[in-house]
């Protein structure tokens, strides 16, 4: 629930920020029309620069939004070619599923997900952005026994039902896009601490016990990850996880900062401000006295 509260906000945030800006430019356009008939009237010469420069706003505020969203489609889609790439090099590399694998992956309910590479290292993750698969080495199916394997796929069954890799992939995506708004990545940290905890608990809840999924996840510590850019890797998060399991209570997620939170009820009222200023101009100005608009 709060990793779906933390994703929300994230990509609401973004959201309202991009029709924040929309909205302003939509405001400003018309009244820049308004404008412009009043100037023809009244102080042609000391109100010639003023156009000009609510344009230059308009322009700049509407940018902002434009590129933002660009550059936020842009992450999202060299994510989705990445993790493509990723699961396509599993696919070549990928070997037949053993029967105790079977079983186990069948008992959990991810059978149809599970891929099996041929490596080494005890690996597993979810990548996949609109498909998403489960991927383990068969390192990992020698290091772990089988309840702590079980714990494993779990986890990573609850990030495949809940379409983790696609939020993860939206929410960073977010955070690139929108860094002059720090509450963004901070939501975006905050999500990604809360799917984790949330995929631990569902295991945890599963099994019964926090044993296996604290074992697994210390011999996974041990190796280094698959880089899947739009993925959910078990061994995300570590320390908040092993924290979390030692002590459920006392481990909070990541908070939004004073800052944040600051900058981004600033960019919100700005945005807010900047419309109905727009919106009310022309009617303040053409009920003004003559002098007043000479000199305003």
């Amino acid at each position: 629930m709060e990793a779906s509260r933390a994703f929300l906000a994230a990509i609401g945030v973004s959201v309202a920020t991009i029709a924040g800006t929309g909205v302003a430019a939509a405001a400003g356009w018309r009244t820049l029309q308004h404008l412009a008939g009043l100037l023809l009237d009244t102080c042609t010469r000391l109100w010639g620069a003023v156009p000009a420069a609510l344009q230059g706003v308009l322009w700049g505020v509407l940018g902002t939004g434009v590129l933002s969203l660009i550059r936020w489609a842009l992450f999202v889609g060299r994510q989705w070619r990445s993790t493509r790439q990723v699961v396509d090099r599993g696919e070549v590399t990928a070997v037949a599923v053993p029967a105790s694998v079977r079983h186990v992956a069948a008992r959990c309910g991810v059978a149809n997900w599970l891929m099996v590479l041929q490596d080494e290292r005890p690996l597993a993750l979810t990548a996949g952005v609109l498909f998403p698969r489960i991927i383990i080495s068969s390192g990992l199916i020698d290091a772990l026994d089988e309840d702590e394997f079980e714990a494993v796929l779990l986890h990573e069954r609850h990030h495949v039902r809940h379409g983790d890799p696609l939020r993860l992939a939206f929410a960073r995506g977010a955070a690139r896009a929108f860094f002059y708004l720090p509450v963004v990545g901070e939501l975006y940290r905050r999500y990604v601490a809360a799917s984790e905890l949330a995929a631990d608990a569902y295991a945890i809840r599963t099994q019964g016990d926090p044993a296996p999924l604290a074992a697994a996840l210390l011999k996974l510590l041990r190796t280094h990850a698959i880089a899947a850019p739009a993925g959910a890797q078990f061994q995300g998060t570590a320390n908040l996880r092993l924290a979390h399991l030692l002590d459920p209570d006392g481990v909070a997620l990541p908070g939004l900062s004073r800052k944040g939170t600051v900058q981004g009820l600033a960019a919100a009222v700005g945005l807010t401000a900047l419309s109905v200023m727009m919106h009310a101009l022309p009617g303040i100005i053409a009920n003004s006295p003559f002098f007043v608009r000479c000199i305003v």
